[in-house]
Parts: C-alpha cells; structure tokens; sequence
C-alpha cells in the first residue's frame, strides 16, 4: 500500500513538473511577429502655372527609421521602425492629365490653385514586407524627397511621418491594423487607458495627416518686342530674331504666344518688299520642345513693328540669348524685369556690344515676364530734288520773260496811240 501511494504520488510530481514547465513554456512564448504591408501609397503633386507645360521629371524619395520617442503623461511611445522599407519613384511629363481644382480623394488646399494654377499627381508605393514588427505599438518612418531631375521642380524640405500601427490580440498574434501619413513629428496623444487617443472613433483621420507631398514648378515668361523709327523705316517689315534657350530638361515644352502682342504665327510668303529674312509661307512654332539628348533650344522668330512674340513656362535657371539679325537699321535693345539680387530695379542682362542682342537668366528676383524690347532706326534728311534746285534760276527767268514781254506790249501800245 505505501508503495502504490508512493508511486501515485511520483506520478503527481511528474505531471505537476510537467504542467509547471508547459506553463513557463507557455508564458515564455513571443508575441507572434507580423511583417508590413507589401504596398502603401502616397501622392505626389506638382502645382505649375496656368501657362506652363508639366516638366519631364523623375521625383526621387527614401524612407528610413524614424527617432524613437519615449512616452509621457500625455503621449505614447514611438518605436524606430524596423528596418527593409522601401519606396520608388515617380515620374512627369508634358502629356500628364491637369487639374484646375482639387479632386475628389485629393488632400490638396484649394489655395495652392489661386492665381490660374493648374495641378498634376502621381502615385508613390511604400514597401514594408521587409520589415518584421515583434511588439505591439506605433512604429514611425520618415519619409523624404531626395531629388529631382528638373532642378527647377521646388523640393520639400521637411519629412512626412508614416506611423505604422501594430496590434495584438489575446494570443499574441500581431497585425498591422493602420498605416498613417501625417505631418506633425509628436507622438500619438495618449488616452485614458494608455492607448492611442488622437481620434475619437475608430478609422477616423488625424488633424495633421496628409496623403503625400505638394511641389510648385515656378515658371517666367521671355517677352520679344519690335519697334521700329525714323521717317525711312518700313512699319510692315519682318525682322528675324534667333532665340536660343538653354539649361533646359529633354522633354520639356514650353508653349508660345502670338495672339496677346498681336504676332503673326502664320506669314505669307514675300509679304512685302521690304521683307528680305521670308522666301516662302512662314508658320511660326505653337509650342517649343527640348530635343532628345539636348539641354538647349534655337528658334528662329519673325516679327514687325507694334508685335510682341511671348514664350511661357520656362524654368528658374532658364538662360536665354536673343540676338536681332543685321540689317541697314541702327539696331538697339533694351531688357526690363530681369532684375538684380541685390537691386531689384538694376537689370542682369548683358546686352550684346553690337547692341543688336540680349542675354541673361531667370530666376527667383525677376518679375514674370523679362521684356526684350528692339527698335530699330532708320531715318534721313530727304533731299528736294532737281526740280526745287533749279527753281530759282527758273523763277527769276520767267519773271525776266514777263518783263520783256510787258514792255513790248507797252511799246507796241504807245506806237498806235501816237498814230
């Protein structure tokens, strides 16, 4: 009998050990890790001027690890993320659809549109299945811009935050519950029961979300006026101006206007005598666009007295060299709103020696449209002419005549009165 209660007993001590080390077992078990989601997107807009084309542009973004924050009273912890994440990039073109108010699903403030402004989007994809998630909690990314291809496309300097939400239920199986975007760098409020408090209800957006970054694409416009003076000047002449733009992106185009300085974007061929530059019917370029391969553009424009030819939308860092042909004209130029950094009202341009030419750059200090105005002189003293060189000689001998003739008659008449 004691050796059964003892072997009973041993059993007891077995199952109890047994017991004892599933339940360490089983209290010693991790929270079952979750990856992140394969894709998470994000927009990116490129507001441009109404006038203007969309650049040719590749747009280069990272994500990295955000800093950890430690929680307070007031807020919840924030884990770095996990590292693997990654984002592509995006690219624009002169043929991208354009908006002139925001869209429906589009966080986009309606102030960015003012002033004629037109937008384009494109569409960012964050990969998080890299990035392994072992505890429950917000973990943050930052997400920035990097770079551009058309320099002249404005950057945000400033990171976005993704905060990925990770969850857990009562067996410890984690999943990725949200994904937010947003642009405040505090942590999570921190409600009564320690959890996150930023919303109210349950799918609710933060205050400072946002579902990507909002890029502006300045542009100018270069202005090519003619006047011509003096009393031998031809009001209908054409003059041939070669303009030539440079530091530009392949691709680009940049769209010219006649209608607004009264041009003429088509011209008859030999529209006058004077018109010596035109051999055939002339239709002048609607639009301009950067070759393949090539950062620089040459166009031959022609123009008369009273016209102004326009070209829109080029880019901060443009540079232009507009030279006036040569013809039995006294040429001269004049540049206005290219203006100096340090004095708006003094002009950057160069004017060519032979004072038949301008050249110069646009940027941030110029006014929106950089004038340049030729005028072209062509005047004399008109000469009288033979006929009015001989006049007196002519006048005197006629006055002569009459008085030959006058005292003829007078003889003639004192002759038959004396008969």
């Amino acid at each position: 009998m004691k050796r059964r209660f003892s072997a009973m007993l041993a059993v007891l001590v077995i199952l109890a050990l047994v017991m004892s080390i599933a339940a360490i077992s089983a209290s010693a078990v991790n929270n079952t890790p979750v990856n992140g989601p394969a894709s998470v997107q994000f927009k990116k807009y490129l507001v441009v001027p109404g006038d203007a084309y969309i650049p040719n542009t590749v747009v280069t973004f990272a994500i990295a690890p955000g800093t950890a924050i430690a929680a307070d009273a007031t807020h919840m912890a924030v884990y770095a993320g996990p590292t693997g994440a990654t984002v592509n990039t995006v690219t624009f073109a002169p043929t991208d659809t354009t908006y002139t108010t925001v869209q429906t699903g589009d966080i986009l403030d309606s102030s960015e549109l003012t002033g004629g402004k037109k937008y384009a989007k494109q569409t960012a994809t964050i990969n998080l299945s890299a990035c392994t998630f072992t505890e429950p909690g917000v973990y943050r990314y930052n997400l920035t811009e990097v770079s551009s291809t058309d320099t002249a496309v404005g950057l945000v300097t400033d990171p976005l935050y993704l905060d990925v939400y990770v969850t857990s239920d009562d067996a410890g199986v984690l999943t990725v519950s949200s994904t937010v975007l947003h642009s405040n760098a505090a942590a999570p409020a921190r409600n009564a029961t320690s959890g996150s408090g930023d919303v109210a209800t349950a799918g609710a957006a933060v205050a400072d979300k946002v579902d990507g970054f909002v890029n502006h694409y300045p542009t100018g416009t270069i202005s090519i006026a003619k006047e011509v003076d003096g009393n031998q000047a031809s009001r209908d002449k054409y003059f041939a101006v070669t303009v030539t733009l440079d530091n530009l992106i392949p691709g680009n185009k940049y769209t010219v206007d006649y209608a607004t300085g009264g041009a003429d974007a088509t011209i008859a061929a030999d529209p006058n005598d004077a018109t010596t530059v035109i051999s055939g019917t002339t239709t002048q370029p609607a639009e301009l666009e950067v070759p393949a391969g090539a950062t620089s553009i040459t166009q031959v424009f022609y123009v008369r007295d009273g016209q102004t030819i326009s070209i829109l939308g080029l880019p901060m860092g443009t540079t232009y060299n507009i030279v006036e042909n040569e013809e039995d004209y006294t040429p001269a130029v004049t540049v206005t709103g290219d203006n100096d950094d340090t004095d708006p009202t003094a002009s950057e341009a160069t004017i060519a020696a032979a004072n038949n030419g301008a050249s110069g750059d646009i940027d941030e200090n110029d006014a929106n449209t950089i004038l340049v105005s030729f005028t072209d002189t062509r005047a004399g003293i008109i000469p009288t002419g033979v006929i009015m060189a001989i006049a007196p000689f002519a006048i005197g001998l006629c006055l002569f005549g009459a008085v030959i003739i006058f005292l003829i008659a007078k003889k003639r008449r004192s002759a038959l009165y004396a008969e």
